[in-house]
């Protein structure tokens, strides 16, 4: 029976030993890394809800839920995949704005041939998706050798591949997708949103970031009072945005002494039932859901 909404740790940004960037997961060998992994998880007492992220791919879900449906992490009521994008726009530190979408756990299945086998990146003369065979490709292509090691290979297309926002509003239009994909864009100023560099030529980019975006990935609590809607004129809020947003914030891990442990401990609490639908819940009440 369902014990209806009530008010949980969530950390929807957590990466998972197969991350491929900015690593510091420990162990000996990718299974040593696995298990202390799911260890540490274990030991969580008060966090409900994960969201596993990794960079274009949801491998690292996929193991983390196979070991669950054998009766490990029992203590978290449910894991969600996190796909971590970079668009192909740049802060004014030239680094490229990192985005995030959190899909269903219903539609696993079709995550590699409707989502990533439809966002592309063009290198050159030729034409690459975001799957694995995809990346692989696209980093010997980079890298100009055709026998590169498939993991380095692999590694390198990740580093490259950049995706197009038109892109991803085209493919999550599809009908066996709409509505099972949480877009997140993250708001910092180094990789995020708002460090776009700020001048008139700039700002429809920014805009048309948030206003596609579903939720934003921000602890500022400035931010959190912006995108209520509560700074400034409201309808000039609603015509560049869209309609309030919730902020989300997560720990981001890349090693085991960050999972769980967000910056400043700035854990996001939300009242929802533990399910995709009640995450999605939080759209509608951003103000009443969430707490940071």
């Amino acid at each position: 029976m369902s014990k209806g909404a009530m008010w949980n740790k969530w950390d929807l940004h957590i990466h998972s030993p197969v991350t491929t960037s900015n690593n510091e997961f420990e162990g000996k060998n990718i299974e040593d890394k696995w298990d202390r992994y799911i260890e540490e998880i274990e030991k969580l007492d008060d966090v409900k809800v994960l969201g596993i992220t990794d960079y274009y791919s949801i491998d690292g879900y996929l193991h983390i839920i196979k070991e669950k449906k054998q009766g490990r992490m029992e203590n978290i009521d449910l894991i969600l995949p996190n796909i971590e994008l970079r668009l192909n726009i740049n802060t004014k530190d030239g680094r490229p704005i990192n985005y995030h979408l959190i899909i269903n756990p219903d539609i696993v299945d079709n995550v590699e041939g409707m989502i990533l086998s439809n966002l592309k990146f063009k290198y050159q003369e030729n034409e690459y998706n975001c799957t694995r065979h995809g990346l692989i490709n696209l980093g010997r292509a980079f890298r100009k050798d055709e026998n590169l090691d498939e993991e380095v290979a692999y590694k390198e297309g990740v580093k490259q591949f950049k995706v197009d926002l038109d892109d991803i509003k085209k493919v999550l239009s599809n009908k066996k997708i709409k509505g099972n994909v949480i877009t997140v864009v993250a708001n910092s100023n180094k990789d995020g949103n708002s460090g776009i560099q700020y001048e008139d030529s700039l700002q429809a980019t920014r805009d048309n970031i948030y206003y596609f975006s579903d939720m934003i990935f921000s602890s500022n609590s400035k931010d959190r009072a912006y995108f209520l809607g509560k700074k400034g004129n409201i309808e000039d809020y609603l015509r560049k945005c869209g309609r309030k947003k919730p902020c989300i914030h997560g720990s981001d891990a890349h090693s085991l002494d960050k999972l769980c442990k967000p910056d400043e401990d700035r854990y996001t609490w939300i009242k929802a039932e533990t399910t995709f639908n009640g995450l999605k819940q939080i759209l509608n009440e951003p103000e009443d859901r969430v707490f940071i």
